[in-house]
């Protein structure tokens, strides 16, 4: 009997191929962003940073409250010019609130905080430290931006979205486009004897490469990416595919979705001035500096991408996108493949993502549903690491638990390793 088997991968299936991890981009990003506040010049600059932003796993208790609640002599060390933003989160991250050190994620949505708070007028010293960075344009050039890139050419208080686009371009910039795809062949085995037997297998990642399009086009695995797309050529007469919509399940192929967007994708504007906007699709193998500034020419339309790839990035940005627009659609696309599928095997995933996991949770708890977790971190699988999940939901393959966990990494997993563990589970 034809069975229905997704798989959802991580970055951690990502790393054999030279992606960059969490921790990659986060260095990055404070590398190549933060330094762009340092040295606050009002007493109360870290007290901002506290507001606005939110500790992982949705707890109630945010950390603009947490600072408030704080003793007078707690927050002594923090009324001051600060050494430097990486000082702030060093201190950050020593709140009991938090279950590991901040990511990029949570620098970003902390930026954003900034941001909106320029936006809306508010006169704030963090905000303002930001803005009065002198050699702002200097810096920007030495991260390759594409030339003639709009932060030479805008304000910064104009633009609310600018911080968040300033951080596409450095995460654009670590992500490999073509690297030699390793690490897959325990998958690839996988894959290729499921659609043998008549399966029908789904593919859900929170990846910005295009490794695993790139590894179905090689294994001839026909997927849809679920834009309902035109297909255009740009000016160098490469072939894209524009769109606003998207719509799975409507062939009868697999379906790859992409939860945080792909280091393909762009939105693109009119440069007639008429206002019309879409989402474009570029070649996997072009480079995003490439593809940015590039015109798309579509009857009356001049088309061409002005922004990073679309990418949802940020803790505070996470939690507003996925109720809006075309993340929407991708996460209401995860809860279809979630409905429809008898198992679901992840892999690379750390669970630190509250709304992600709690689908997949749920699901594993459902009748007849089954969740193998390939996972070789060490000394527990993070899965476990789960705030209130009970412990008894855990076992190892075979137990018969509501999660199933085999303890190696997939990229570990001999290329027909992870099969029988997959048919075992459908049993």
């Amino acid at each position: 009997m034809s069975k229905v088997i997704a798989f959802f991968l991580g970055s951690g299936c990502s790393r054999p191929s030279g992606q960059p991890m969490v921790g990659d981009l986060t260095k990055d990003v404070l590398e190549g962003t933060f330094y762009l506040i340092e040295h606050p010049e009002q007493e109360s600059a870290f007290h901002y940073g506290l507001e606005g932003s939110y500790p992982r796993w949705g707890t109630a208790q945010d950390l603009g409250s947490a600072a408030l609640a704080m003793s007078a002599e707690e927050l002594a060390p923090w009324r001051r010019p600060a050494a430097s933003v990486q000082e702030f989160l060093a201190y950050v991250s020593r709140l009991p609130i938090w279950d590991s050190e901040p990511n990029y994620e949570d620098v970003s949505g902390l930026l954003r905080a900034v941001a909106t708070s320029v936006f809306r007028g508010i006169n704030d010293p963090f905000a303002n430290s930001l803005l009065s960075t002198h050699d702002l344009s200097s810096r920007l050039v030495a991260l390759d931006f594409p030339e003639g890139h709009r932060y030479f050419q805008m304000k910064l208080n104009q633009q609310l979205s600018v911080v968040e686009d300033f951080i596409g371009w450095v995460v654009a910039k670590r992500i490999r486009i073509e690297p030699q795809l390793l690490g897959y062949e325990a998958f690839a085995t996988a894959i290729k004897v499921l659609r043998s037997r008549q399966h029908k297998v789904h593919f859900v990642t929170t990846n910005y490469d295009c490794n695993i399009e790139r590894l179905l086009e090689k294994l001839r695995v026909a997927f849809h990416d679920g834009f309902e797309a035109r297909a255009v050529y740009d000016d160098d007469e490469r072939p894209w595919r524009l769109g606003n919509n998207l719509k799975f399940f409507s062939r009868r192929t697999s379906a790859v979705v992409k939860l945080h967007g792909s280091i393909n994708w762009f939105v693109c504007h009119d440069m007639n001035g008429s206002g019309a906007a879409t989402y474009a699709v570029s070649p996997c193998d072009l480079p995003p500096e490439a593809g940015f500034g590039t015109y798309l020419r579509e009857g009356p339309w001049h088309f061409t991408p002005m922004h990073s790839p679309e990418m949802l990035r940020g803790s505070v940005s996470k939690a507003h996108e996925y109720s809006y627009g075309i993340y929407a659609q991708l996460l209401s696309a995860f809860e279809t493949i979630l409905d429809r599928a008898d198992a679901v095997v992840v892999a690379g995933f750390g669970w630190n993502d509250e709304g992600l996991a709690t689908r997949l949770l749920r699901f594993a708890h459902s009748n007849g549903k089954r969740l193998l977790v390939v996972d070789g971190s060490q000394p527990i699988p993070a899965v476990a690491r789960v705030p209130d999940l009970d412990a008894r939901a855990i076992g190892d393959v075979g137990q018969g638990r509501h999660v199933s966990v085999y303890r190696k990494h997939m990229s570990a997993l001999e290329p027909t390793e992870l099969l029988p563990l997959i048919l075992e589970l459908m049993q």
